[in-house]
């Protein structure tokens, strides 16, 4: 990645991330050779009642760490820095884990930690923390809340029965994190809350779209060219028109101008991007339905909109969980006519379970047994789903792709924030 150039006097310390993800991050450090440059794996142990021992180091627990116990001179190494003021400090961390919950406590202890221990002591100057999933901003029984029930009565509850999550990135900037990176937010609520916590140059959003659509025109090349190629999202379309509230359509519209602006054959026939978006989009209207009362939702196709027969499909997603939306979108465009579907997920799935369930799922169309999903792309933004994919057999790995998040985060780290004014005051916990 020669593109890319990590500032000098940076410390990452690296919570729970994938092995793919932290060998290409020490990859680039060892790359440029600068010994203020340095990366080194934290602590993110957690057990029932909270981290033991907060540190910015990993101790003897290993816990599937990717990068390996410093010993104690090295550790000096690092303090030595942490205490200088010169250095900045980048904690990158992923909620998804065994634990979900109790890595995101990890995240604010070290957060907690190095603010306290180090920069209120005159040491680093700055902390980000970066995320390559954020679980939209939603920590389950970690930030409790006082809201109002159905009945209207006032009770504690945990900050995922609130609406909208405003809660989660006001705690990282109380902690004492001054910008904060994500990757691929659900919702546009979800960085208007960012936002409102961190303020407009105190955030930065990544994504792995760029990566997603490279792929997409490297496999569907043909059929784009020939006018046989459709993609769409696995919900969202009864939004469409209203952008504010619908990023799942935004995410494909983001993905048809890459292809507009790269495949010279769709820019000389259509006069703009959205010209193209509109004329290969699909839309799916989904609901969620209990088989039985008191059993789970389920995700149900009700209607499809477009076109599709004989195409190649894509469907495009932020986050995979059961895989029952991916596999039921699938079977409704096979159903249609689709030549064949693939997807692409922008984090997860949060299951090994849910891997197997998308990659298995068939539906029988014409006394023919087709897989609802072709081809199955995911990311490492959750560290576990590399471990689900190494686990796969043989022929399910063929028809899975696993994109590492790396360079991408590389990449935005390395580019300079917004407008250059603060980011915004510590924020303090007030009304939800």
């Amino acid at each position: 990645m020669t593109d890319i150039k990590i500032p000098s006097y940076t410390l990452i310390c690296a919570l729970r991330v994938a092995p793919s993800f932290y060998k290409a991050v020490q990859a680039q450090v060892e790359a440029q050779n600068d010994p203020t440059i340095v990366l080194f794996q934290g602590q993110a142990k957690t057990y029932k009642d909270g981290p033991i021992n907060p540190t910015m180091f990993v101790q003897d627990d290993f816990d599937d760490h990717p990068g390996m116990p410093l010993s104690d001179t090295e550790k000096m190494a690092i303090e030595a820095k942490l205490k200088d003021p010169r250095y900045k400090l980048r904690i990158v961390n992923s909620f998804a884990g065994d634990n979900a919950n109790d890595r995101a406590r990890a995240g604010e202890m070290v957060i907690t930690f190095a603010d306290v221990a180090y920069r209120m002591e005159g040491g680093i100057s700055k902390i980000a923390y970066d995320l390559l999933y954020d679980g939209d901003g939603r920590n389950d029984k970690i930030h409790m809340v006082e809201a109002e029930d159905e009945s209207g009565v006032k009770r504690l509850v945990s900050e995922a029965n609130v609406p909208t999550g405003k809660i989660a990135p006001i705690q990282y900037r109380r902690n004492g994190a001054d910008t904060l990176t994500v990757f691929d937010p659900h919702s546009k609520q979800h960085r208007v809350n960012l936002t409102q916590a961190f303020g407009e140059s105190g955030i930065r959003i990544l994504s792995s779209l760029e990566e997603m659509a490279q792929q997409i025109v490297e496999e569907n090349r043909e059929a784009i060219t020939e006018g046989k190629f459709r993609i769409g999202a696995p919900d969202g379309w009864d939004k469409k028109d209203d952008p504010e509230k619908n990023e799942a359509i935004i995410r494909v519209q983001r993905v048809c101008e890459y292809i507009f602006n790269n495949v010279p054959e769709i820019s000389r026939q259509y006069e703009t991007a959205a010209d193209y978006a509109e004329n290969i989009m699909f839309g799916i209207k989904k609901v969620r339905e209990a088989p039985y009362q008191g059993a789970p939702a389920k995700p149900v196709v009700k209607q499809l909109f477009g076109t599709v027969k004989d195409c190649c499909c894509v469907l495009l997603d932020d986050l995979a969980d059961s895989g029952g939306s991916l596999t039921q979108s699938g079977t409704a465009l096979l159903k249609a006519g689709a030549a064949r579907v693939n997807a692409l997920v922008c984090h997860g799935p949060a299951h090994e379970q849910s891997l197997y369930n998308i990659l298995n799922a068939t539906v029988e169309i014409d006394d023919v047994e087709r897989l609802a999903i072709n081809r199955l792309t995911v990311t490492n933004t959750m560290p576990r789903v590399e471990t689900f994919y190494a686990n796969l057999p043989e022929p399910m790995q063929r028809r899975t792709n696993l994109l590492n998040c790396a360079p991408g985060y590389l990449r935005g780290i390395t580019t300079p924030l917004g407008p250059k004014q603060q980011p915004a005051p510590h924020a303090k916990l007030g009304p939800v």
